[in-house]
């Protein structure tokens, strides 16, 4: 997992919240969460703002994020 991390983005839009991973050599896995789907979402606070943030049933989650306060409060903005 934390290899994968280093080939793994995050984004959120207006309509889901996305997490692109793309090892080399291989086609990118995407994984789309819309708002109904990021109940419930919780987060993992680390040192200096950064941390986790899990989400949905399928477990989503973004992992050693900046600022993670205010990208929980994003999410849950979607919602």
């Amino acid at each position: 997992m934390r290899n994968a991390l280093r080939y793994t983005r995050y984004a959120i839009t207006d309509r889901r919240a996305l997490i692109i991973t793309q090892l080399p050599g291989r086609a990118p896995s995407i994984m789309a969460y819309r708002p109904h789907e990021l109940a419930p979402i919780s987060r993992i606070d680390q040192a200096a703002g950064w941390g986790d943030l899990s989400f949905g049933r399928r477990r989503g989650r973004f992992a050693n994020i900046a600022s993670v306060s205010n990208v929980e409060q994003i999410l849950r903005s979607l919602q």
